[in-house]
This record gives structure tokens, sequence and C-alpha cells, in this order.
């Protein structure tokens, strides 16, 4: 499943010409978290969301969510280029994330900005 995954997400990259972003605008009626990963928690070899803690400049820990592409429809190109940039993501990266936020009190992310 994860080779199939890497594989999608290299296709989909290969079309992107490789630009990357150096910052991100602000979503509309967006929330934007910033601050060190500190754990990792990938579900997508069970079809579900890599949700990432976040902890903020502020010492607060916040939790963000990159959602599946398994929605029922065909993921967006959006929706991949969010999976790729946190495919090798781990604990000490510092991220810039916007998005909405749930119901449950997560982020879910829109944009994000891996440096």
């Amino acid at each position: 499943m994860r080779a199939l995954l890497a594989l999608a997400f290299a296709i989909t990259l290969a079309g992107c010409g490789g630009a990357k972003e150096s910052s991100i605008a602000p979503v509309s009626n967006a929330t934007r978290v910033s601050g060190t990963v500190t754990k990792v928690e990938d579900q997508r070899p069970v079809d579900g969301p890599v949700t990432l803690t976040v902890r903020t400049a502020g010492q607060k820990e916040e939790a963000i969510r990159i959602p599946s592409l398994f929605t029922g429809r065909p993921p967006t190109s959006e929706e991949l280029a969010l999976q790729a940039k946190v495919t090798d993501l781990t604990a000490g990266a510092f991220v810039i994330a916007d998005g909405t936020r749930g119901s449950d009190g997560v982020l879910d992310v829109e944009k994000i900005e891996v440096r």
C-alpha cells in the first residue's frame, strides 16, 4: 500500500514542476498553526489521515490533520500535494499549516509548508 502511495505521489510531483513554496498565504476564514512537530500519527496504511502534534512558540500542543485520500471520490491535486509534503515528515520538523478547525478542535489542513 505504501509503495502505491509513494508511486502516486512521485507521479503527481513530477507533473508539478518541482517548485517549492517559500511561504503560504492564509486560506480565507482559516486558522494558522506553526511550530515544531512532536508526534506523527500516520493512519494512511488503513486509509486514514495523518495527524501531527505541533508545539507552538507559546509551548501549546496543537493537533493538525491532513485528510485521508480515500473519501469516496478521486483525490484532487491539492490533496495529493498535501500528502506528498508529509510523506517523510518526522518529529523535529517545523511546519506552518493553514486550514479550518473541525468540531473536534483539530485543524484540518488545506495548505502546509515544511521547513
